[in-house]
């Protein structure tokens, strides 16, 4: 690339830099994270604006497999999708020491800048617009025998001139078939069935996501104790990883359902579902909710039909968790249809 790099940095791109053979010109840096720093650039040839993630391969690290596995999962996935709530791959093109992902660009924030700059969380209206979007893009994934791994609201990215939610990051992401025996995710957002170690076993369950006791605040849910957290093994980034052969394999699709519905949580709650609010970004307290599918208290404003949507989604048991197809037929998703066919 035009800016030059050691083995543990990444590029540093100023505006103006020439890339792929003199057709990017970049713009301005966007993001910059553990694995990759984006930019917006200008496709001369296409006459459009771009983005532009630039991943180094060979950086002499342990994880330098782990970033070139997911690059290549990530091309390998996009390559296959067109869906307008899913970011589009345009091209891909090597760069110096650097892999260079063309993606499309979207003028907006994340989901999360979004729920912050909303005074903390979204009205039921406002989050049902951007779930049954987010429901739109997964289902089209799954029908592509795709899972994304790791569903959360920075993952999402919403263009603010058309309200439109874009799904990003599909470096997690893995076919179906061979996404059963590796826990992967976000701890905030990952279903009890990828809170995995060799000794841990999940407790019995309820028969649906269980709200956490209200008085005194939050109770911690008892039961087995929590794993630690280098018992889940870290990956890349924020991401989690069981590194354990022996771990029992799980259903990528439920899984999914599981971050779709803690991304809803946040939505209209503002918080954290599985977090103790005694005990805030404690990773292990978190984890010993999740694996029980006890969540926090949902406000007193909210309608029993979100209460019931996110209950399905929180059900510990993956075999009884709600489908994306009933998510649809949902009473709360439907107000969304029923309203427009009424105006």
């Amino acid at each position: 690339m035009a800016a030059a790099t050691t083995e543990t940095s990444y590029p540093c791109l100023l505006a103006g830099a020439v890339l792929g053979g003199g057709r990017y010109v970049v713009v301005r840096e966007i993001n910059r994270g553990g694995a990759a720093v984006v930019y917006e650039a200008v496709d001369r040839e296409m006459q459009m604006a771009v983005a532009i993630k630039a991943v180094i391969l060979d950086v002499r690290t342990r994880d330098a497999q782990v970033t070139r596995e997911r690059v290549e999962r990530e091309i390998k996935n996009a390559a296959v999708i067109t869906h307008e709530n899913v970011i589009r791959l345009l091209n891909v093109f090597a760069e110096g020491n650097c892999l260079a992902l063309v993606l499309e660009l979207v003028r907006g924030c994340d989901l999360l800048e979004l729920i912050n700059n909303s005074g903390g969380m979204l009205t039921e209206s406002m989050a049902r617009h951007y779930f049954l979007q987010l429901v739109s893009g997964v289902e089209y994934l799954h029908q592509r025998g795709v899972c994304h791994r790791d569903l959360k609201p920075e993952n999402c990215m919403v263009d603010l001139a058309t309200n439109q939610l874009k799904i990003i990051d599909l470096g997690l992401s893995k076919h179906m078939q061979s996404a059963r025996t590796l826990g992967i995710g976000t701890p905030d957002y990952m279903a009890p069935e990828l809170v995995l170690r060799p000794s841990y076993s999940l407790p019995q369950t309820p028969a649906l996501g269980t709200v956490m006791e209200e008085e005194g605040g939050a109770g911690v849910a008892g039961g087995a104790a929590a794993p630690s957290p280098a018992s889940v093994a870290g990956a890349s980034g924020d991401a989690f990883a069981s590194t354990t052969a022996t771990t029992r394999g799980y259903d990528a699709s439920a899984a999914d359902v599981w971050s779709m519905g803690a991304t809803l949580y946040l939505m209209v709650c503002g918080a954290y579902p599985f977090e103790d609010p005694s005990q805030p970004r404690n990773l292990a307290a978190t984890l010993r909710n999740v694996s029980q599918g006890k969540y926090r208290p949902l406000p007193r404003h909210l309608s029993a039909e979100v209460g019931h949507l996110l209950s399905r989604m929180f059900d510990p048991d993956p075999t009884r968790r709600i489908t994306l197809r009933e998510i649809r037929e949902a009473s709360w998703c439907q107000q969304n249809q029923n309203a427009a066919a009424q105006a």
